[in-house]
């Protein structure tokens, strides 16, 4: 079984509880996914993003410092990401990337 690919990116990163939570919810749900730690500093941002997508990654989730630079790097932004100017949360589709903001989101509920 394939198992579908994920990552938070950011600088620092280390901290992150995020991989843990999602293996244990893709657990939960019975469903196949890799999901890691991508240290990333502000000069390797377009690269690391770039090979994390060849290398087969169908999505990533951004942390501080690179939320703004991600709203540029993306095709699409969603209305939420438009307003803050910064992305969280990046989708590979067919052809092409699109950005979402979710903080908000979670900070409500």
């Amino acid at each position: 079984m394939n198992k579908s690919r994920y990552a938070v990116l950011g600088d620092p990163v280390d901290h992150s509880l995020s991989p843990q939570i999602h293996q244990d919810f893709a657990r939960q749900a019975n469903l196949a996914l890799v999901y890691e730690k991508i240290h990333c500093t502000a000069v390797a941002f377009d690269r690391t993003l770039r090979r994390f997508f060849l290398e087969g990654g169908s999505g990533v989730n951004i942390t501080v410092p690179h939320k703004s630079r991600a709203a540029n790097w993306v095709d699409k932004v969603t209305g939420t990401a438009k307003l803050a100017g910064a992305v969280n949360t990046i989708v590979k589709h067919e052809d092409f990337f699109e950005g979402y903001n979710t903080d908000g989101i979670g900070i409500k509920r």
